[in-house]
């Protein structure tokens, strides 16, 4: 912690108990005072902490209102008095509990204080709450832009996937103008009436069952006419 001197002929304000904390509750979001074993001695906060936390917190000890996963930090805390020279002037995150089993995540410095009754253990405390709130909005958003960035990508594939249908379906269809505009118009004729004929062919031999000698009768023709019909078009 640096200090500096002022010139000696600025008259500096007389720092009352109240002075004092009514400065603390401007620049601070929340000041707790330790007794000699680390118990709660007094809370002077800015307003942002629900008097139930507080009342809560009155007399107990520290490692007591801090979750179970901060309290290894209360010792090293503790050992590193931030109103010394050569002290770790870094902040430690530890998580006070609040009446209702709440987590309230929190910046918090050690620091003693000479006074003229004597020395004052300081915790200073930074609320973390409107940050975290912040940091869960902005890590919402991320998972929601990977949600749609995903959905894109599945749209993507199945966009791809239907262009490479078409475009197949665009080959052959190409293919077969090509053949048409190869072929006679004859020809063309010819073809279709066979594709007709087969399938008509076709359906009766699957009404028939199979039965070439009751789709010849259906044909209304002789068994040898339609054992040519069938051995032209290739059918079975």
């Amino acid at each position: 912690m640096n200090a500096y001197s002022r010139p000696q002929d600025v008259a500096l304000p007389t720092l009352s108990p109240e002075w004092v904390r009514r400065w603390i509750e401007q620049t601070q979001d929340l000041v707790i005072l330790l007794d000699a074993q680390d118990g709660i001695a007094g809370v002077i906060q800015n307003g942002s902490f629900a008097t139930a936390d507080v009342l809560h917190w009155m007399g107990q000890a520290l490692r007591a209102i801090v979750s179970i996963d901060t309290q290894p930090k209360v010792r090293p805390l503790l050992e590193n008095d931030v109103a010394r020279a050569d002290a770790d002037t870094r902040w430690r995150h530890l998580n006070l509990l609040g009446f209702a089993g709440n987590t309230i995540p929190v910046l918090m410095r050690y620091m003693r204080l000479n006074g003229p009754q004597g020395p004052a253990r300081v915790l200073c405390c930074r609320d973390l709450r409107g940050e975290e709130t912040r940091n869960n909005r902005f890590i919402q958003a991320q998972q929601e832009l990977e949600t749609s960035h995903q959905s894109l990508r599945a749209n993507l594939t199945a966009l791809e996937l239907e262009m490479q249908r078409l475009r197949s379906q665009a080959v052959t269809v190409d293919q077969l103008v090509a053949r048409i505009k190869q072929a006679s118009f004859a020809q063309v004729i010819e073809e279709t009436h066979q594709s007709l004929q087969r399938r008509c062919l076709q359906s009766l031999l699957n009404e028939s069952a199979g039965d070439h000698d009751r789709a010849a009768a259906l044909a209304h023709c002789t068994r040898q006419e339609w054992a040519d019909l069938v051995l032209s078009l290739g059918l079975r």
